[in-house]
């Protein structure tokens, strides 16, 4: 069956700088457990696999809008040095943690490090960056069927866990 939102897939993918440099690979472990239309990847990703079958490969390149968005200049900020948890590991290109005014949390590479302040720009780190993506559909559990076996529900019970540690 086709892939289609609200089903649970296990995966395997590369993501891939346009050099080739793979930046992430699920291919070394345990397939990746994606219940489509979660949000979990970006939408251009979940977009590129609708359609897909069990066994299907795929190659595709993914621009900067179906990604992280394209890298905007007034996402900077100085912060002080104290509000770091560890200011002695604070030094350029270095991504860190910040926190918005409502306790949000960004991710921020850090610019350039002061006396007393350090330089960050908040947008993704792969924003503005066009990825490509080698996908191969392990398996499909369609959206709504009632054949919810052990080994299904062993095999994305370790696939969520091993997802939601990556995410952490």
């Amino acid at each position: 069956m086709p892939i289609m939102k609200g089903d649970d897939i296990l995966l395997h993918y590369d993501m891939m700088l346009e050099n080739g440099k793979v930046i992430e690979t699920t291919r070394r472990g345990d397939p990746f457990c994606l219940h489509v239309g979660s949000n979990v990847m970006p939408e251009g990703f979940e977009k590129s696999i609708v359609g897909m079958k069990k066994g299907d490969k795929k190659k595709f390149r993914l621009p900067p809008g179906k990604l992280f968005g394209e890298k905007k200049e007034n996402l900077t900020a100085e912060l002080p040095k104290s509000s770091f948890m560890d200011d002695h590991e604070l030094s350029k290109g270095k991504v860190v943690e910040v926190f918005g005014k409502a306790g949000e949390v960004y991710l921020a590479s850090i610019l350039e490090v002061k006396e007393d302040t350090v330089l960050v720009d908040t947008n993704h780190p792969l924003a503005g960056i066009s990825l490509l993506f080698d996908v191969e559909i392990i398996d499909v559990f369609p959206v709504g069927k009632k054949t919810q076996s052990k080994k299904k529900t062993k095999i994305l019970k370790k696939a969520r866990v091993r997802r939601n540690k990556k995410a952490s």
